[in-house]
């Protein structure tokens, strides 16, 4: 299988995002046919959409701030380095220039780029930056990790307290992280509710990357209010929650016996 060029990679994500041409969509389908790199890669960039809709969907219906816009923003200057490809460069055996769709600069720099920084950011502005490298009493940082394919994992004193805490226990009033509900979704998973200084709150699950967050939502004043400035990760979970949890779980919530000797086991399936 051979790697694909910055051209196909950014013709992929516009193809996915309906941006592609309209001239060059039925010459794109046809090599998307024929070549497996280049169908791998739109299922690649489907994936990530998928996952950022689904752990973000509240969010992203929220206007994006201008400052984060502005941060986005690409100089001239870089635009100008994506300069179209060579007209030499070689095309695969089938294809022609029609299927070399010319893409507007900004569309070059939009995902390859910063796709994994742009979500960082997003969890930044919408979360608060502590929820990216903030620090319980223990001094741990608390942190979310985005990885290329927009896989949110689970980094630091929040991987710790997913990996080890029974739902519901207190080990430390002032640590800002809480473990509520564990339950096993349909691929047969462990899951896991939690919540951050009592400003976000969501569900991770055990999979071979780590603990990866299926959902993620920030409190609203009111309800993070109510809880004071501790709350356990199933006190007050939020309607939208609740329902992802009735949706995804196979089979009732563990107990502290059953949470316990999952732990034990690594929390594997």
């Amino acid at each position: 299988m051979s790697a694909l060029n910055e051209h196909d990679r950014i013709a992929a994500m516009a193809y996915v995002d309906g941006e592609l041409p309209a001239e060059h969509i039925v010459a794109f389908d046809a090599r998307l046919a024929l070549e497996p790199a280049l169908a791998t890669a739109v299922a690649r960039e489907r994936a990530l959409r998928a996952r950022l809709q689904s752990a973000f969907a509240p969010e992203l219906d929220e206007p994006v701030p201008a400052g984060l816009l502005d941060l986005l923003a690409v100089p001239e200057s870089a635009a100008a380095a994506a300069a179209p490809l060579a007209a030499n460069e070689a095309l695969p055996a089938g294809t022609n220039d029609a299927s070399r769709a010319t893409l507007p600069h900004d569309r070059r720099w939009r995902w390859p780029t910063w796709g994994a920084m742009a979500a960082s950011l997003m969890l930044g502005v919408v979360f608060g930056t502590h929820l990216l490298a903030s620090h319980t009493g223990g001094g741990e940082a608390v942190a979310l990790n985005v990885g290329e394919d927009g896989a949110i994992t689970a980094q630091g004193a929040l991987r710790d307290a997913l990996e080890q805490h029974i739902g519901g226990t207190v080990i430390d009033p002032n640590a800002k992280v809480g473990v509520g509900l564990s339950f096993r979704d349909h691929a047969g998973n462990y899951c896991r509710t939690f919540a951050v200084d009592a400003a976000s709150s969501g569900i991770a699950c055990k999979q071979s990357a780590g603990w990866v967050v299926a959902r993620l939502e920030h409190a609203t004043n009111a309800r993070a209010g109510e809880a004071g400035g501790y709350r356990t990760a199933a006190s007050s979970l939020s309607p939208t929650l609740l329902q992802a949890i009735d949706a995804m779980r196979d089979g009732d919530t563990l107990d502290a016996a059953a949470e316990a000797s999952a732990r034990d086991k690594g929390w594997k399936r």
